[in-house]
């Protein structure tokens, strides 16, 4: 799935939330089998088992996993994905975005 796609979910939507679960793991898949294969893996965290976007311990193992990731990779500047409100529509928006940004940067610097 595009990046693009994969974060053009609607706000407040649990059946449009519960999908993305599960192909915004595939995308964490896909990084994690690159970086492995060039020998920098990382410890997984479960990115499909929240069914609420504000799920704190989910935002956090996520922070987490993007944070090796940047460490790995020697990148710099990982924004702060888990202190957002997701009930509120703005801060939905700008989690989106900032999330698609966060994932097209290393998607490139992978060759993804």
């Amino acid at each position: 799935m595009p990046l693009n796609t994969l974060f053009e979910i609607p706000f407040d939507n649990d059946n449009e939330w519960k999908a993305w679960m599960l192909d915004h793991s595939l995308q964490h898949d896909t990084i994690y089998l690159k970086m492995a294969s060039l020998g920098k893996p990382f410890i997984k965290f479960p990115l499909t088992d929240s069914k609420d976007p504000n799920d704190k311990d989910w935002m956090n193992n996520h922070q987490f996993e993007h944070e090796a990731i940047y460490t790995l990779l020697g990148l710099v500047g990982m924004p702060d994905l888990s202190s957002s409100d997701l009930d509120d529509k703005q801060q939905w928006q700008d989690w989106q975005q900032t999330h698609q940004d966060v994932h097209t940067y290393i998607n490139n610097v992978l060759g993804i």
